[in-house]
């Protein structure tokens, strides 16, 4: 039987307070273009947030694309990662970056967080 790899409403933060639960106490990796903060959730399985502003990314259309390659990563890679709360910041110049090096960074991102 195949793995569920889908990206469900259970697998993402969706409400301010989630949000606000690990901005308040997070642990940092750093990652340019990227900035992951993390803190664990008591739930059955990794939760993605993302914070991808105008200031960073000017054009909607350039956030959206962003936002596509990085829930596509996680939702590939949910399964081996541990029982977090994950909210992923994008820094000014990550609109210059290529879509292979976006996911390579991303990459990097995960393998640091297991890592510990």
């Amino acid at each position: 039987m195949e793995r569920d790899r889908s990206f469900k409403p259970g697998y993402r933060l969706l409400h301010q307070h989630e949000f606000k639960r690990v901005f308040d106490d997070a642990t940092r990796i750093i990652v340019p273009p990227f900035t992951l903060l993390f803190r664990e959730n008591g739930q059955d399985s990794a939760r993605l947030g993302m914070v991808i502003g105008k200031k960073a990314v000017r054009y909607s259309v350039a956030r959206n694309r962003i936002r596509r390659i990085i829930r596509e990563n996680f939702r590939l890679t949910r399964l081996g990662l541990p029982k977090i709360d994950l909210i992923i910041l994008a820094r000014r110049d990550i609109a210059e970056f290529p879509v292979s090096e976006l996911n390579h960074k991303i990459s990097k991102l995960w393998h640091r967080l297991g890592r510990g």
